[in-house]
């Protein structure tokens, strides 16, 4: 794992829904790297799920 595999978490943490595009460009690599590096990330269990937080008052 790199700086690159780093930032893609960093910024996978902060919104796991952000398109690849938006993605490669925050951390600087193009989208078909990005989207390898993603997939690498899941395969190898790094990456488990994506969820949804939801807010427990909007719920009642």
């Amino acid at each position: 794992m790199d700086n690159i595999d780093l930032k893609i978490l960093a910024q996978l943490q902060q919104d796991s829904s952000i398109a690849v595009a938006d993605l490669a460009a925050e951390v600087g690599c193009s989208r078909t790297a990005c989207w390898r590096r993603i997939k690498s990330l899941e395969e190898t269990g790094v990456i488990r799920a994506q969820v949804s937080l939801l807010d427990r008052k909007k719920l009642d």
